[in-house]
């Protein structure tokens, strides 16, 4: 069940990524109030309780299909997601009081960063339990060619059938999680998120998402 912390900030990530994009926040707000409010009546549910992990989801899917009515093109989308998770990241970031930064090559550093918003989104509820897997990771490959591929595993992500949903509807998904930790990447001059391949229709419990990351 995702904390009443992680919903509100979700939330709050999402208006202020709205705002960002020069999109009309009250319009869509009152669309995604209308969807959400069908979405809760088609599915039975007589709750609004965010806290609630159905409902959560449709509550994402409500504000995130709507806007993508507005985003239009695939780049816009995926430029949105990435701003939800920069948002969340900077408040993760205050709250988790993280103030690791540094260079791409100190991967003691990163990893330990990658692990505190881990455990953070374990704490609030978003997934059962995720790690960061480097067990392919060449830290001498790194050095040389500046690129490598990980694996980011989640267990129950809270918003795993929205995000399917979306990616069958609109092509892209929240991936709050992933969006969030492709920001935690940048801090040390990395760019990083799963590869153009990734499906969530092929996951149910255990999501694996295969990432490539790469020196600025």
């Amino acid at each position: 069940m995702p904390s009443k912390e992680f919903v509100l900030l979700c939330e709050s990530s999402a208006k202020k990524a709205i705002k960002e994009m020069n999109l009309p926040l009250g319009k869509i707000l009152k669309e995604r109030k209308k969807l959400f409010e069908e979405e809760l009546r088609k599915n039975k549910i007589f709750s609004k309780d965010l806290r609630k992990e159905k409902v959560f989801d449709l509550c994402s899917y409500s504000i995130f299909k709507i806007a993508s009515k507005y985003l239009k093109t695939k780049k816009r989308k995926i430029e949105f997601t990435q701003l939800v998770g920069k948002n969340s990241y900077l408040w993760i970031k205050r709250k988790e009081k993280i103030k690791e930064k540094g260079s791409a090559d100190e991967i003691t550093k990163i990893k330990r960063v990658m692990a505190k918003v881990i455990r953070f989104l374990e704490r609030a509820g978003y997934v059962s339990s995720a790690k960061m897997d480097w067990s392919s990771f060449s830290e001498r490959d790194w050095r040389k060619k500046g690129k490598a591929k990980i694996s980011y595993i989640m267990f129950n992500p809270a918003i795993l059938p929205s995000a399917k949903r979306l990616y069958n509807e609109e092509g892209f998904a929240q991936h709050y999680s992933s969006r969030i930790l492709e920001a935690a990447f940048l801090d040390f001059n990395i760019e990083g998120r799963e590869e153009k391949s990734f499906n969530p229709n092929k996951f149910e419990r255990k999501v694996t998402e295969v990432w490539e990351i790469r020196k600025k």
